[in-house]
């Protein structure tokens, strides 16, 4: 996993050709929208016997003819003589191409979509269902360690964005694991909490005296209890000047609905008339807010799971 994915799959194609005994291999991509194929590997021994001057990389899917039928059709393609093979329709080989004599050809799945395929081709025998099945399952290990890289760098795009909501956003935010420890306290949350950096790291909320943090852990603890979100009022100081905050307290749940800690929301509400019409409308947009956080990052914790 340390290498450069393009070194995993000039390593998948030049398996494939080993293992099937073949003279060539080559793995390119599917651009579903464009409707274009893109050459991302060739075997050395490909490349070697090639006499073409201009070798392109995108191909139209509907100018490839059999090249294209493993997308086209989403099946393994096997021609074992193929200058005499009628039951696919042939465009030819530019001047200089390796001549062929036999191939395999399958189509990639990802997610139950064709993204990509691959193939080998001039076995001395005819192609068999062994080798049919020594290409796929290179091909899907590759497919499996490409898409846990895209998961992986998604799962990393997710937790820069909400860190970056954590300690930006002009509210309070805080997260804890189950036992109420603080994972996550931004510095609104902190003056409002009355909770210095120090602190944070180490102690639970419910070791903390002002009475902003015990109304918190009240309010948690009545989550636990049925797993749904709790509104509290609170109050602190921020930046020397008393102020009320509404908080949203949401449990943060995993995949398999089990509990993962907390997220608590604040919102200044200090001078607003709570049955004022925009008052509400606050409140049901922090609501949301912290429905849509609190899921994200329960998704993100089970996928983070599952990849360890």
């Amino acid at each position: 996993h340390s290498r450069p994915l393009s070194d995993i799959i000039n390593f998948a194609v030049e398996a494939s050709v080993s293992l099937t005994d073949s003279k060539i291999g080559y793995v390119a991509v599917y651009d579903n929208k464009k409707r274009q194929l893109k050459m991302i590997a060739w075997s050395k021994s490909a490349m070697d016997m090639c006499r073409t001057r201009e070798r392109p990389l995108v191909y139209d899917l509907d100018r490839t003819g059999v090249w294209g039928e493993p997308i086209q059709s989403g099946q393994t393609v096997i021609i074992n003589d193929y200058e005499h093979d009628l039951s696919y329709q042939k465009k030819g080989t530019p001047a200089g191409h390796v001549p062929l004599q036999r191939l395999l050809m399958i189509p990639i799945f990802l997610n139950g979509r064709v993204v990509a395929t691959a193939g080998v081709g001039n076995k001395e025998r005819e192609y068999t269902t062994d080798d049919e099945n020594q290409l796929k399952l290179l091909m899907s290990g590759l497919m499996g360690n490409y898409e846990e890289r895209m998961l992986t760098e998604e799962n990393e795009r997710t937790a820069r964005t909400l860190q970056s909501i954590l300690s930006t956003a002009p509210v309070g935010l805080v997260l804890t694991d189950p036992e109420m420890r603080l994972t996550e306290c931004n510095r609104y949350a902190q003056e409002v909490l009355g909770i210095s950096d120090t602190e944070r790291l180490t102690q639970p909320l419910n070791a903390y005296r002002s009475k902003a943090a015990e109304q918190l852990v009240t309010a948690m603890e009545a989550a636990k209890l049925d797993d749904k979100p709790r509104d509290t009022y609170v109050r602190g100081t921020v930046d020397g000047r008393e102020v009320q905050a509404y908080a949203s307290v949401s449990p943060v749940m995993t995949a398999d609905r089990k509990a993962d800690g907390f997220l608590v929301v604040l919102m200044d509400v200090t001078g607003l008339a709570l049955k004022n019409a925009s008052s509400r409308e606050t409140m049901d947009w922090m609501r949301a807010f912290t429905t849509i956080v609190a899921a994200e990052l329960g998704r993100l914790d089970e996928a983070v799971g599952q990849r360890v």
